[in-house]
């Protein structure tokens, strides 16, 4: 199920497409060219997870993403009524997934929705009161498409900080919005493939269970 998701998600972002879910069982497109759904099973509602941010969660830097990324992992962990669209970018900022990757996830109605966002930001300069802006409207965007849970990440502190790349923005935008941090320890390297599980685990605690 997960390598056709992430797979047609990718050839969506380089053909410039808005919208693709794909799972197994299915291709890509329909006949008619349209992207399609197939059928969740399981007993209770279903679950459209989407994953918005940067590298850290696009995943291009692990050999196997579609394997190994924290996304996926956790996608895993979701009841099997789940489907999973991973429409991060390599080194988004929050202004690029403002624009390029919250329609894509708002066309979607997702039911729950991680953003990480802030290590490409810190990477450029971006100041964080426009850090902040953009990922409270970011937040409020997703949060306004109905019953949504939104969970948003901290990383993990750099250097001899404390705290990982504007932290206080990020607290102030979920405190503003209504969506839950997850906070990630200092031992943790986002984009090694050994700690993804740890990523994978933080994101399912704050979540918790789903029945």
């Amino acid at each position: 199920m997960t390598g056709k998701v992430g797979t047609c998600s990718r050839q969506a972002r380089a053909v410039g497409l808005g919208l693709v879910l794909a799972l197994a069982g299915s291709g890509c497109a329909g006949d008619d060219g349209e992207a399609q759904v197939a059928p969740v099973t399981g007993r209770g509602p279903a679950i459209t997870y989407v994953a918005l941010g940067g590298t850290e969660t696009s995943g291009d830097d692990l050999d196997d993403p579609l394997r190994d990324s924290w996304s996926q992992l956790f996608f895993r962990m979701l009841p099997r009524r789940a489907v999973h669209v991973n429409l991060a970018g390599e080194s988004s900022t929050a202004a690029g997934a403002l624009r390029a990757q919250v329609p894509a996830a708002v066309e979607l109605e997702p039911t729950l929705a991680t953003v990480w966002l802030g290590p490409d930001d810190a990477v450029q300069g971006t100041p964080p009161e426009r850090f902040e802006r953009d990922l409270a409207e970011i937040l409020r965007t997703l949060r306004a498409g109905g019953d949504v849970r939104v969970l948003v990440v901290e990383g993990p502190p750099v250097g001899a900080g404390e705290h990982g790349p504007y932290a206080d923005q990020i607290r102030a935008a979920a405190g503003e919005t209504g969506a839950e941090v997850v906070t990630l320890g200092e031992d943790v390297l986002p984009t090694a493939t050994e700690a993804q599980p740890a990523i994978a685990a933080a994101v399912a605690e704050v979540l918790g269970p789903i029945s």
